[in-house]
């Protein structure tokens, strides 16, 4: 796996998804990868592994209290589908945000981002929510 040009991680259930990853032993061969310049794309729960937490999805079903780490390679969250929320979930981000001091990028159905070198190119309308300026 580690000779492909590109792994893609599928969407579904965020928190399903993290823990197959971590189930199958995945976080540390995907972080191999990507240190040694691999790209990785993912889509909806995918992309959402990318970042520090998984915490966003716990919030839509009821917050266990447990902390799902995502592979942290990137410095924040990624909520995708934000057309598809209701403003009460996004009410929830938003406290998160501020709470935690978290940085969610939220993207519509199409949209996305792209991190390379630790610049972030935004794709179509992302909305920003800093944690830090709320």
């Amino acid at each position: 796996m580690l000779k492909c040009d590109i792994i893609h991680l599928s969407s579904g259930n965020p928190i399903e998804l993290r823990k197959a990853l971590e189930h199958r032993g995945m976080d540390e061969l995907l972080r191999e990868y990507f240190n040694h310049g691999g790209t990785l794309v993912g889509v909806s729960a995918g992309a959402v592994q990318f970042g520090k937490s998984a915490k966003l999805f716990q919030l839509f079903i009821g917050d266990s209290g447990e902390k799902i780490n995502a592979l942290q390679m990137v410095d924040f969250d990624f909520l995708p589908h934000y057309n598809r929320w209701d403003e009460a979930y996004k009410k929830k981000v938003r406290a998160y945000a501020e709470t935690s001091g978290t940085t969610v990028y939220a993207g519509n159905d199409g949209d996305g981002l792209i991190v390379d070198n630790g610049k972030i190119q935004l794709i179509g309308d992302i909305t920003v929510i800093n944690g830090n300026q709320n």
